[in-house]
Formats: structure tokens, C-alpha cells, sequence
């Protein structure tokens, strides 16, 4: 509804289209945020769940580790909403970033870097072929993405300095209107 969360939405549309083709669709970034995650009751039994990882990467990394398959249904629906405001998109772009560093004491440094790293060539195609679609929405989440990434660089008032799940929810993705 607001113009942020406008952007957000085609900034996830972005990015949807470049992960699943990313290594097949086969890579960290698939599995987390808004999708729904079933698991066998066998992989479900070897997961010690950490209280300060992040939940989404920490299941899909362990069934990496373990040399298990992971895939995705074209099929199934999420419905979501993203944060409103520029507040908790700050927050929920902490927890992100935070999350990756938490998963460092469980996992290899190699395991985490070959799932996160992406080539920047890799992006600046995918963005390049997305701008002559839709040039608006494009430069709209690179000017958004610019700026949040400047603010938690200087890790103002508004975002958290905790490594943990526990965070302060961002409530603007909470209300369904």
C-alpha cells in the first residue's frame, strides 16, 4: 500500500527471479524469508535448533551439511506483507545481516561463503535485464537498498546492536489491513 512497501515488493520480485535461477534455485536465499519450509520427520530429528541463529538459514544450511536435497514447489502460495516503514525495514535488514554473522559458530566459514557470496557480475546482469523491463521499480530498490545499507553502516538510534533472533519485531508486517 505505501511506496515503500511498493519497492520492497518489486525488490523481492528481483530478487526471486535471480535465486531461483542462482545455482538452480538450489542456494540459501530460496529457502528463507517468505516461504514455507516443510520437513521430513528423519531431517526434522537431527536439527538442534540454536536459539540465536536464524531459523530459515539454519535449517537450510544443516540440510546442506548433512548432504541432503532441498526443493522448491512452483505451485505453493505465501501471502505476506512487507514492512511499511523505513523503521522496521532498517530492523528487519539488521536481523538479516546479524543472522549470517550468528550462523559462523555453527557452520563452516567455507559452507556459509559458498551459499552467501554471490558474483557481483552475476547481479549487475540480472539488474541490467531488469532495468530495460522495468527501470522505475529497479532504480527505486538499488536508491532504497543504497540507503539502508548507508544507515546501518552507521548504525543509528533506530537499529538494534544485538546478535540474537530476539529482536524487537517490526510491527508493520504484522498488520494485515
Amino acid at each position: 500500500k505505501t511506496f515503500l512497501e511498493k519497492i520492497i515488493f518489486h525488490g523481492n520480485i528481483f530478487k526471486r527471479k535471480f535465486f531461483i535461477k542462482w545455482k538452480n534455485g538450489d542456494n540459501v536465499y530460496v529457502g528463507v524469508g517468505q516461504c514455507a519450509k516443510v520437513l521430513s520427520r528423519d531431517f526434522a530429528s537431527k536439527i538442534i535448533w540454536p536459539e540465536d541463529a536464524q531459523e530459515d538459514a539454519y535449517t537450510y544450511l544443516r540440510l546442506k551439511e548433512l548432504g541432503l536435497t532441498f526443493s522448491i514447489q512452483f505451485k505453493a502460495k505465501i501471502y505476506m506483507k512487507n514492512v511499511d516503514n523505513i523503521k522496521d525495514r532498517i530492523r528487519r535488514s539488521r536481523k538479516f545481516l546479524d543472522g549470517v554473522k550468528t550462523l559462523e559458530k555453527y557452520f563452516i566459514p567455507d559452507l556459509i561463503s559458498n551459499e552467501y557470496k554471490i558474483q557481483k557480475v552475476l547481479i549487475l546482469r540480472h539488474a541490467i535485464k531488469e532495468f530495460g523491463k522495468d527501470p522505475f521499480w529497479i532504480s527505486m530498490y538499488f536508491l532504497e537498498l543504497l540507503f539502508t545499507r548507508t544507515m546501518l553502516g552507521f548504525r543509528t538510534k533506530i537499529v538494534t546492536n544485538k546478535t540474537t533472533t530476539f529482536y524487537e519485531p517490526y510491527m508493520s508486517s504484522k498488520k494485515l489491513k
